[in-house]
């Protein structure tokens, strides 16, 4: 008889045996076991896949419990773990916190699932693990199903209380009214623990049906979704509150809302904590009980709109009282007032209601603000216990100031540019000393000396200082020049301050020839103790030496000497010695 060769295309099929006789076994090379599984397949001290049960007795409401699964490859080929999901009917309580994504033939790997009971209750859950074994219960989509059972005990629960903060004002909702298109609206939520156990905040979202996307957005990192990392940073323990805040930023003029949903651990805290009513907020109260899978969830809502904003305009008014001026020529003490009386609105009707200025740059030492910081023209003052406020400029340096305003609608300015005004403090005179030290109630004494090699004696012709260089010393003033009277070879002492801070300058315009020393004295220190005082020297304007020192009571410090010649340029000398 002649035998016939088989066909090439028939052998795949006789080789996965689709045409073996029932009752005869394929060949599967990849097998799963799961310990918690006794039903058959039983392979021995491993498990199987089927009546695969996990039980948590008597868990605590609220905390979190873990169990872990081990799961075996006991086949021959690398098996994928693809997922998994909860069945409808299953209780929220019950989680994966870990799942392997692959186990090698051979080897065996852990999975973690977790029960955080919020009923005091019997609950229950079906997990499908979603795999690519061929023994599994319907090997075509590989699934292993687990039965979760879990029992909630009250042993004392986390509390969640939800408040807005506004100021010193605690608010069921964040109403941010008008803000400026550009700038940032910030609201700011609390979060209070008034139970007994810890609070963990699972996940804080927007709710994406009641929120406008892209104007709100979180500020730094919260929690999400199955992110347990983030479990330590926000729990919060019994009696302790913690902030979690939002930025606003409106890109036109309209309205925009958003609604943040926070989901914790806390059983009875449900609902929203506020609902807008036209243009009020009203608080309400959790629901009690909390419907079937809201409890632990609780919703804020947030509001606000764009609006144009107003435009500052800044810039010096007088110096010195005068309107005409040479902004270059600004000078210590000099009395700079400033104005923002041309700013204007951008909404035609409105008017320019509210002012605020900022200091954002000063000179080291200084400690110079504004006579009034919310006015259209305020003036700079520095402090001297001795005189009070005094109206000025106190050192030499860099000055620069920041406007705001506010229109009649509540909607503040944002822009820079016109908002600032920057200016040098320069001085004019020939020498310029300037002393400063860091020392509330402290006084510090100002000494410049003419032609001393060396310690000098108090009270002569040649030192100037508190006692006889102030502008109000009408005799006994020192004579520097061989011309009688105050005329710009002499020295000048602007202030005597007695109580802390300084600053002291001396100055003298036009010098003759000769030695000019630097010296500080500490007078009293009123029991506050060792200060640190600065001094700086200025020739034409330039700061040519910069000195700190550490002083004692009753202490002298010589820092150097202007060695200023009859012709050609003055040069300076340290000496930095301190002494008795």
């Amino acid at each position: 008889m002649k035998m016939r060769r088989l066909l090439p295309w028939i052998l795949p099929f006789l080789s996965a045996c689709n045409f073996c006789p029932d009752g005869e076994l394929t060949n599967i090379t990849r097998r799963i076991a799961v310990d918690v599984c006794t039903g058959e397949p039983q392979t021995p001290g491993k498990g199987g896949t089927t009546e695969c049960n996990v039980t948590f007795a008597n868990a605590d409401l609220s905390v979190r419990n873990r169990s872990t699964i081990t799961l075996h490859n006991v086949g021959e080929e690398e098996i994928q773990i693809t997922g998994y999901e909860f069945t409808s009917t299953s209780d929220p309580a019950f989680g994966v916190e870990f799942l392997p994504s692959s186990i090698k033939a051979g080897i065996s790997s852990q999975m973690v699932v977790t029960f955080r009971p919020l009923l005091e209750s019997q609950v229950q859950g079906d997990l499908i693990l979603k795999t690519n074994a061929q023994n599994a219960l319907d090997p075509a989509e590989g699934q292993v199903r687990l039965h979760l059972v879990g029992a909630g005990v009250d042993n004392g629960l986390p509390g969640l209380q939800v408040d807005v903060v506004d100021g010193d004002t605690l608010g069921a909702c964040c109403d941010l009214g008008l803000v400026a298109v550009g700038s940032i609206g910030n609201c700011q939520v609390r979060l209070t623990n008034n139970g007994t156990r810890t609070l963990v905040v699972d996940e804080v979202s927007f709710d994406a049906a009641n929120t406008t996307s892209g104007v709100w957005t979180p500020v730094g990192a919260l929690p999400t979704p199955g992110n347990t990392t983030e479990e330590d940073r926000f729990s919060i323990a019994p009696g302790s509150s913690q902030i979690i805040s939002f930025r606003y930023q409106p890109t036109d003029v309209t309205s925009s809302r958003a609604r943040v949903v926070i989901k914790s651990n806390a059983p009875r805290a449900c609902g929203p904590i506020g609902q807008f009513a036209g243009p009020m907020c009203n608080r309400l109260a959790y629901e009690d009980p909390c419907p079937s899978g809201g409890a632990g969830s609780v919703s804020v809502d947030f509001r606000g709109q764009g609006a144009n904003p107003p435009e500052c305009v800044a810039r010096i008014k007088t110096v010195n009282g005068e309107t005409d001026f040479d902004a270059r020529l600004i000078e210590p003490l000099d009395d700079v007032q400033l104005t923002a009386q041309d700013s204007r609105v951008s909404v035609g009707g409105l008017t320019i209601t509210n002012y605020h200025w900022t200091i954002t740059r000063r000179p080291p030492g200084s400690t110079v603000r504004l006579d009034t910081p919310d006015g259209m023209e305020p003036r700079f003052v520095f402090d001297n216990t001795s005189t009070n406020a005094i109206t000025g400029l106190d050192v030499a340096g860099e000055y620069e100031v920041r406007c705001e305003v506010v229109d009649s609608q509540g909607t503040s300015s944002v822009n820079d540019g016109t908002a600032i005004v920057a200016f040098s403090a320069t001085p004019s005179e020939a020498i310029h000393l300037q002393l400063v030290w860091n020392a509330p109630e402290t006084d510090m004494d100002l000494h410049m000396v003419r032609d001393s090699g060396g310690m000098f004696t108090r009270n002569t012709a040649n030192d100037c200082y508190y006692a006889n260089c102030k502008p109000t010393n009408t005799s006994g003033a020192p004579e520097w020049d061989n011309t009688m009277g105050r005329t710009p070879g002499d020295p000048t002492l602007d202030v005597d301050d007695v109580e802390g801070y300084g600053p002291e300058n001396s100055n003298i315009s036009a010098p003759v020839a000769g030695r000019y020393q630097a010296l500080v004295h500490y007078f009293s220190d009123h029991g506050r103790g060792d200060t640190v005082a600065t001094m700086r020297v200025y020739v034409y304007g330039n700061l040519v030496a910069e000195y700190n020192a550490l002083l004692t009571d009753g202490q002298w410090w010589q820092v150097g000497v202007v060695e200023w010649p009859a012709s050609g340029a003055a040069t300076w000398t340290e000496q930095d010695m301190i002494g008795n």
